[in-house]
């Protein structure tokens, strides 16, 4: 699971919170990332996951309006053009990648 390295920085709840809305947002990223192979899979399922962790960082722990929040940034982001990925976010860090 994505959030596995973020342990330490956040309570089970919160972790099961967040896994949840990656879970609501999945279905759909996955469907509009077109053919992505494995690699490319695990580096779009990084990048969402990021993008809950950017918006739990603030406070937010409701899974809906963390999907919410994630799937906004991936259309806004065209994350599903996921070739020119970056280097993901670092546990601590809440700035959001683009």
């Amino acid at each position: 699971m994505p959030f596995s390295r973020f342990k330490t920085q956040y309570q089970p709840e919160q972790l099961a919170k967040m896994i949840e809305a990656f879970e609501l947002v999945w279905p759909q990223a996955s469907s509009a990332s077109g053919g992505l192979d494995e690699n490319g899979m695990e580096r779009l399922r990084t990048r969402l996951a990021n993008y809950i962790v950017a918006c739990a960082s603030q406070g937010e722990f409701d899974p809906e309006k963390l999907a919410a929040f994630a799937i906004r940034a991936f259309a806004d982001s065209k994350l599903y053009n996921i070739v020119a990925d970056r280097a993901p976010l670092e546990a601590g860090q809440s700035k959001i990648p683009t």
